[in-house]
């Protein structure tokens, strides 16, 4: 297999590093699947690492974050301009000294406030602080995410071009939709896999996900009697992973909980890494 292609921003919450843990259970069922549901698709981490690994071109991206959706449109529907002007960016990035780039950087922040711009907007995501998407009153609950370390090479720079000229090839054979996962209706030979925000986060994303909103996602993937289904979760608390032993049950659901370090996001310090608690849920054997 050739190598894979990384998305060309970071996302916290990605799921990207999980796919050795996927796999295996993935292998089981892919030869009935011909389309994928990425129903809270995010950085695209997962689906773009099934059409490389698969081989699967008929993808759906949908998300309520309707920023990150109309930005993922125009990459699109513009995508030779998406790269120049992206290119453009990373120029002027690479021009400056490091109080510069932060200044510039919080320059593209507080316009995206007024008006959303696509290619700044994903510029922002490339060199923003660890992936984080957070949105708070003061910019209009719209992306604040403060930036990252400034530190960019031109080395950095030419990596994520490339990424993104491959990344954005696959985009454009996407559907993408803004919207509630609800009006995704899965068929026969598809996969909906969803991967949630953190349940009850400190972190500040524009719709808080609760504990009811997560057991909501979860009758959905329990309703339709149609298709696979493949939901993914972090877990802190025994309360929380009880709930998928009550609305995710056997035989008719297999449940599959291990545990990854990660440098940063929601878990248990441990020194220096995060162990992160994971549990995947899905209704085959």
């Amino acid at each position: 297999m050739s190598k894979i292609n990384l998305p060309p921003f970071k996302f916290v919450g990605s799921k990207w590093s999980l796919m050795d843990e996927y796999k295996p259970h993935l292998d089981k069922i892919i030869e009935y699947i011909d389309q994928i549901n990425d129903i809270f698709c995010g950085s695209t981490a997962f689906s773009y690492w099934m059409s490389q690994t698969y081989y699967i071109e008929n993808v759906h991206l949908n998300d309520n974050n309707a920023e990150l959706i109309q930005t993922y449109q125009y990459i699109k529907a513009n995508r030779q301009q998406f790269l120049k002007e992206l290119k453009q960016h990373w120029g002027i990035w690479l021009s400056k000294t490091k109080p510069e780039r932060k200044e510039y950087y919080y320059k593209l922040r507080d316009a995206n406030t007024i008006q959303t711009d696509p290619v700044p907007l994903f510029f922002m995501m490339c060199v923003n602080f660890n992936g984080l998407w957070q949105s708070y009153e003061k910019c209009g609950f719209k992306y604040s995410t403060a930036p990252g370390g400034c530190t960019e090479s031109a080395i950095t720079a030419k990596r994520k071009l490339e990424q993104a000229d491959k990344w954005s090839q696959w985009l454009e054979k996407c559907t993408i939709t803004f919207g509630d996962y609800s009006n995704i209706t899965p068929t026969k030979f598809s996969l909906t896999y969803s991967d949630p925000p953190y349940l009850n986060t400190e972190i500040k994303y524009r719709h808080p996900f609760t504990t009811d909103n997560l057991k909501q996602l979860l009758e959905y993937h329990r309703t339709p009697r149609t298709g696979l289904h493949l939901h993914s979760n972090q877990w802190q608390t025994p309360e929380e992973k009880a709930l998928f032993d009550t609305e995710m049950p056997s035989p008719r659901f297999t449940r599959y909980s291990f545990s990854k370090k990660h440098t940063g996001g929601r878990g248990v310090k441990n020194k220096t890494r995060t162990v992160k608690n994971e549990i995947i849920c899905y209704n085959w054997k």
